[in-house]
């Protein structure tokens, strides 16, 4: 008859295998974890990219879109005339320059679109500052016009420029 041999370990992991088994775990859950953090925080950077750029874009065409000239006449001056207190009296595009709404101050501007709707709440927290400049650009010719230059900033001080020249015909 044949004798079977028990052995003295029986079989399963030792402390050292699990201890192994469970630091190179630990590695590859790390890993992974930081790429969806990565992937995460590129994916708010582009949805804050995309809001801004369009927060710059949808108030320089609201700019653009008034008469180069004041339609009351007068005097060309940069800045809004003394009856035109508010955004939605602006009547040309010089009026826009120094125009400012800022929502990361203590008692903050509600940013609003062109016809004074409020803006959604993710859109609440860039500041706007347009300046408008009578300038010549020179192609092949010289040509008189203005300069509109939208920036958006966010409260990390991040900045976004839109900017159009719009000639003095052009309007």
């Amino acid at each position: 008859m044949k004798r079977r041999r028990i052995s003295q370990h029986p079989a399963g992991f030792t402390m050292l295998e699990v201890l192994a088994a469970t630091t190179i775990l630990s590695f590859a859950v790390i890993a992974v974890a930081e790429s969806v953090s990565v992937a995460q925080s590129q994916t708010y950077e582009a949805l804050n990219d995309g809001r801004a750029t369009a927060l710059a874009e949808a108030f320089l065409e609201e700019v653009v879109s008034k008469p180069y000239a004041d339609p009351a006449g007068g005097e060309v001056n940069l800045g809004p005339d003394l009856d035109e207190l508010t955004r939605n009296l602006f009547d040309n595009i010089d009026d826009y320059n120094g125009f400012t709404l800022d929502t990361l101050k203590a008692e903050p501007d509600v940013l609003t679109d062109i016809a004074g709707n409020v803006l959604p709440s993710s859109y609440q927290n860039y500041s706007i500052n347009i300046t408008t400049q009578y300038t010549t650009v020179t192609l092949f010719n010289p040509v008189a016009g203005i300069s509109v230059t939208v920036t958006v900033t966010d409260k990390a001080g991040r900045t976004w420029t839109a900017t159009r020249f719009v000639p003095e015909s052009g309007g």
